[in-house]
């Protein structure tokens, strides 16, 4: 009876180049080389948000593209390391799998929505892309920006592509930094003062979306949403210290033998 072969584990990859690392560790180091070293004092940075905030405070530049990247993966608003945060339909087109599954819900998104009318004729227009209305969620104000034929330097051709993006961020303090659950994605995304948005370039497919059996599209029209969870820190919190006590047993015999010796009484001298 043979033995059943062990699969072998897949290599890992770099989200700019495609290049393939046996270990992520290796990866890291490429990418601060490559992809995220600051050109003008070749300082390297751990992700491409943080070579841009570093270039526009120290170096006073804005920089938007990563460098030594491949055509769509230039954006410095997706936020990479290592493996982390490397799209779901990223890594099923490289290791040849199944893209992300979408669930299908009979009740609106609670926090926006907005109708697109007379669908066919946005397609067939040069509209790049809709933004839509602001809406306040977590003490922050959002809004939905559509691309109905996809954003090109983010491999959206063909798609769909929707994106959250934070509004009105001149009113924020210095520095400031959110991370957030949309229901676009269901990790946890980052923003600050340079990535000020996120989504998914391949949202849905123009196949998909103009096939009635779909349901997508009822008289010419479609309905697009969000929802929006700002993780705040409460200040709530404890901490747990275990302490190791040594405890001695002391030996009380010789002191009971020293409180029960007999004294011997002083010889007294004579007067002579």
């Amino acid at each position: 009876m043979g033995k059943e072969k062990k699969k072998r584990a897949a290599k890992v990859f770099c989200y700019y180049c495609e290049t393939e690392f046996e270990d992520e560790k290796i990866l890291v180091q490429h990418q601060e080389e490559k992809h995220f070293k600051c050109h003008v004092c070749n300082q390297k940075l751990s992700t491409a948000s943080g070579m841009a905030i570093h270039v526009l405070q120290v170096h006073k530049e804005a920089i938007s593209e990563v460098p030594n990247a491949i055509p769509g993966r230039e954006s410095t608003e997706i936020e990479i390391f290592g493996m982390q945060g490397i799209p779901d339909d990223i890594l099923a087109a490289h290791y040849g799998e199944q893209a992300i599954s979408r669930t299908l819900r009979y009740f609106p998104p609670a926090d926006y929505f907005f109708k697109v009318e007379s669908v066919s004729v946005l397609l067939n227009t040069r509209i790049e892309k809709y933004e839509s209305g602001s809406f306040e969620v977590g003490g922050y104000k959002w809004r939905l920006c559509l691309y109905p034929n996809g954003i090109n330097k983010s491999e959206g051709k063909g798609h769909v592509s929707l994106y959250l993006e934070i509004s009105d961020t001149e009113n924020l303090p210095l520095g400031w930094e959110l991370h957030i659950f949309y229901n676009a994605d269901s990790k946890a995304s980052h923003f600050n003062v340079i990535k000020t948005r996120c989504g998914i370039a391949q949202f849905l497919s123009l196949d998909e979306l103009k096939d009635p059996c779909n349901g997508y599209l009822m008289d010419d029209c479609c309905i697009f949403g969000a929802e929006v969870f700002v993780i705040k820190y409460s200040g709530k919190g404890e901490c747990l210290s275990v302490i190791k006590i040594l405890l001695m047993e002391v030996d009380p015999t010789p002191q009971r033998k020293a409180e029960g010796k007999e004294q011997k009484p002083v010889p007294l001298s004579r007067a002579g």
